[in-house]
Parts: structure tokens; sequence; C-alpha cells
């Protein structure tokens, strides 16, 4: 990925992250914002002499969705 693609997941990592904070905050006044979807994914596998696990999830709220349109929109506009 060149230099623009690290700027653009970074920049669209942290509205995310901030939008998804938002949300927590919020979500006693708005009640809309109760709302979350969660996404699991536990890959792994055992051989025996080795055992490997791991555990993915992801929350999933509107806070989230409005901080991703956020910093796509922000990284398309700083082109």
């Amino acid at each position: 990925m060149q230099k623009r693609g690290w700027n653009t997941l970074g920049l669209v990592a942290v509205t995310t992250v901030v939008g998804t904070l938002a949300d927590h905050l919020l979500s006693s006044d708005i009640p809309i914002l109760n709302s979350q979807t969660k996404v699991s994914w536990h890959p792994g596998f055992d051989l025996s002499v080795v055992r490997f696990s791991m555990n993915l999830q992801f929350a999933i709220n509107w806070g989230t969705l409005v901080g991703l349109v956020i910093g796509l929109l922000l990284a398309r506009r700083a082109k």
C-alpha cells in the first residue's frame, strides 16, 4: 500500500473509533443508538504439539457507520 493508502486507512480507523465512542456516550440519551450488531470469528488449529486459537469480535453500531462514512469522505477530500 502506498503512503496515501496508509493515511486513508489511519483516518478511517480513527474516525470509526471516535464514532463508536460517541455512540456509547450518547446511547443513554438517544434510544435508537442502543442497537448494536456483533460479528465474531474464531480461527484456530490443534496439531497435538502446537495449539493456536484466536477470538476476533467486531461490534458495529450507528456511530461506527457514521464515523466510517465521515472518514471516507475526509480521505477522499484530502486527495
